[in-house]
């Protein structure tokens, strides 16, 4: 028997992803079921999906805004959230609008759509003439809360019907491409996303991982922040 090495694993399944979405003519193999093509019945993926629309049902409205609103000058009731939300760190707004869209759409929940459309037209009334978006004055994670908002609003956009949603888009957007910087200068020095060859090579993305495997973070840390997975 022919024995297989880890590398030789590694090899022959980057080859058959990188592969198995097209056909030999090049038609794509693969298509989603875009939350509307699976019924969920009863058991424990219904249940925790239920759970989690419950999760978004109970949380008000007043605290997923108060930071924007507090930002804009506005009146700012409510209780600040926890976690990822606390501080501006990495804010989740866009995430929690990205799952109440496919849960909306998943269980065809009208009530989660309302919730996440009023979020969003809340929100919007928060954004400064330049464009600016942001929890606070001082995010510390720009360019990914920019990521996850846009998320956000595309996702309302195609599973909400959220036609709003684009012009917002294009809002952020013009802010981003004026004040974010893109030189990703510490991303690079650290590494990340060099796991990453497009189209997969698996020679190379071998020699990668295993060069990454014996990366060294500076005392500083920088490299460790940069290279924090999304």
């Amino acid at each position: 028997m022919m024995k297989l090495t880890r590398r030789d694993v590694l090899r022959s399944s980057v080859a058959a992803l990188a592969h198995s979405a097209w056909g030999a003519d090049g038609a794509n193999m693969l298509e989603t079921f875009n939350y509307s093509g699976v019924h969920l019945l009863d058991g424990p993926l219904r249940r925790q999906c239920l759970h989690a629309r419950d999760l978004f049902y109970n949380i008000p409205d007043d605290n997923f805004l108060i930071g924007f609103r507090a930002r804009a000058g506005r009146p700012a009731p409510g209780t600040p959230l926890a976690g990822w939300y606390h501080g501006d760190v990495f804010n989740a707004f866009g995430q929690y609008l990205s799952g109440m869209a496919r849960i909306s759409k998943a269980l065809e929940d009208a009530r989660l759509r309302a919730k996440a459309l009023r979020l969003m037209s809340e929100w919007a009334k928060t954004i400064e003439p330049d464009g600016y978006f942001y929890y606070s004055r001082k995010p510390v994670t720009p360019h990914y809360i920019y990521d996850k908002m846009m998320c956000g609003l595309v996702d309302l956009c195609d599973f909400a019907h959220a036609s709003e949603a684009a012009p917002l888009m294009e809002r952020i957007t013009d802010w981003a491409i004026a004040n974010l910087d893109r030189s990703r200068k510490r991303a690079l020095e650290a590494g990340y996303q060099r796991h990453i060859s497009k189209p997969v090579e698996p020679d190379e993305l071998i020699a990668t991982v295993t060069e990454m495997a014996h990366h060294k973070t500076p005392p500083d840390g920088n490299a460790m922040v940069a290279a924090t997975p999304a």
